[in-house]
């Protein structure tokens, strides 16, 4: 504005006959700024020849391009205030932890899962009280009912709609249960007898449920109506050819393919919406390492192992990404020192005397102790996990801490320190 202000009260410029002119001096010809204040002001050092005319739209002309020239050029410089560079955000970060230990609507006791939904809700079935539990993603309690078979519950699962799955693999039969937690349907799957690790079954977006057969080596695909479309085999690699494949984990993608967790080998297979076997690799560096979840996004596969928790991601078409000990905030998994598998979890668990459906805030129903045989069909204490909407890994930590298992919350920064899209 000072610098308008100037030009403002610069003397006027005296009208120009339809002349041409000429600057006598050669001083700097190319200046324009000298050029613009010879036309204005009538330099005496400009003389008048009939050789090039000055239009009053030259002076117009002029007029603006003084107005640019000088205003840029009376202007101080004042060095830009550079944008400070956001701080680079670590590729795993911690964002938090909750879980109250106890056998009340709203608490923890022996839980199974985690499951998530589309709106980053958190879905827990728990073998120590029967209640299936549904939390926000801050760890607010939102439901929580009760079913005899959830004492059994081997995984959890959510669909698209907010269906609630359960499995019971030793039962043969996955229960469906609508969003508000009322029985809709049972589906059978093939009896897994003797299995007491790892386990996790995943529903697409399609309806389709994927569950693994440990015992048999395969996929079995129900339709959402619980038919059995297909069966997918999982094939062994050629060093392990006298052993057959021990699946134990799926995770179906937003693109269609569905990613198997390979116990006995350490692998994830990838497999095509048609049951085609399209990739492997390896997912843990040793055999003292067990894979224990599996888990998907758009654009990673995750992984956990035990014996020294240890989260591993790669791209969805196996390239590795990051290895984290995610601040060895998990606590280490038991192995039986004899067959160096993952140990059993083998605390109390209890029965219900009045089976039924209970709202959030009811008192549980009394409950007595079942036999041994009972506790030791409890699964295995190893983390689970899933992804949610907001790329956010929910890990299950079993053991937790001395006040009981835990829920934690990691947020994931991989793409040029900024959350995945």
């Amino acid at each position: 504005m000072a610098c308008l202000r100037r030009i403002a009260q610069a003397p006027p410029a005296r009208s120009v006959a339809r002349s041409k002119v000429h600057l006598r001096n050669a001083t700097n010809p190319d200046n324009p700024k000298e050029w613009l204040r010879a036309i204005l002001h009538n330099d005496p050092n400009v003389h008048r020849s009939p050789l090039t005319s000055v239009s009053p739209m030259d002076i117009l002309m002029a007029s603006f391009l003084a107005i640019a020239t000088l205003g840029a050029g009376c202007s101080p410089s004042r060095p830009q205030a550079q944008a400070a560079e956001p701080a680079q955000l670590p590729a795993i970060e911690f964002a938090g932890e909750w879980g109250v230990h106890g056998q009340e609507p709203g608490q923890l006791d022996h839980p199974v899962g985690p499951a998530v939904d589309a709106a980053g809700r958190v879905y827990l079935a728990d073998r120590g009280t029967g209640f299936v539990q549904k939390f926000a993603a801050d760890g607010t309690a939102l439901l929580s009912f009760e079913d005899s078979a959830v004492r059994e519950a081997s995984a959890i699962a959510v669909d698209s709609g907010g269906g609630i799955y359960v499995a019971n693999v030793r039962a043969g039969e996955i229960r469906v249960f609508f969003p508000e937690g009322d029985l809709l349907r049972v589906f059978h799957v093939t009896l897994q007898r003797g299995f007491g690790g790892p386990y996790s079954f995943t529903v697409s977006t399609d309806g389709r449920l994927f569950v693994p057969d440990p015992a048999g080596g395969k996929i079995e695909v129900l339709s959402r109506v619980g038919r059995l479309e297909k069966v997918w085999k999982v094939a062994i690699p050629q060093s392990s050819a006298n052993q057959q494949a021990e699946p134990v984990a799926t995770a179906a993608a937003p693109d269609g393919f569905v990613y198997v967790g390979e116990a006995r080998t350490g692998r994830i297979v990838k497999f095509s919406g048609q049951g085609e076997q399209v990739a492997e690799w390896a997912a843990t560096a040793s055999s003292a390492a067990h894979l224990v979840a599996v888990a998907v996004s758009p654009k990673y596969v995750f992984a956990l192992r035990d014996a020294s928790p240890r989260l591993q991601i790669w791209t969805l078409n196996g390239q590795p990404v990051l290895s984290d000990d995610l601040g060895g905030r998990l606590a280490e998994t038991p192995v039986d020192a004899v067959s160096g598998e993952p140990a059993s979890r083998n605390s109390a668990s209890r029965d219900t005397t009045l089976p039924g459906r209970a709202s959030l805030g009811r008192t549980s129903p009394s409950r007595t102790s079942l036999d041994r045989e009972s506790q030791d069909r409890a699964p295995d204490q190893a983390a689970s996990m899933a992804v949610n909407s907001r790329d956010e890994l929910v890990i299950l930590d079993p053991a937790g801490t001395p006040g009981g298992p835990r829920i934690l919350r990691f947020r994931i920064h991989l793409d040029s320190g900024r959350p995945l899209q």
